[in-house]
């Protein structure tokens, strides 16, 4: 059961990785309907981290 539990954060931060990731590659470039949707998924990650630590 301990191991299902770690795997499921695990999986989240990979989740939480891959839209930061993908969101601050996207903020860099200079036009600016790709740095808001860079902006958008970075608050979704933090929002997601945040729902995951909490719970």
């Amino acid at each position: 059961m301990v191991t299902m539990v770690r795997n499921s954060n695990i999986a989240g931060l990979g989740l939480v990785g891959l839209l930061l990731l993908a969101g601050i590659i996207l903020f860099i470039f200079p036009e600016p309907a790709t740095s808001g949707i860079g902006v958008m998924l970075i608050i979704a990650a933090v929002i997601i981290w945040a729902a995951q630590r909490i719970l």
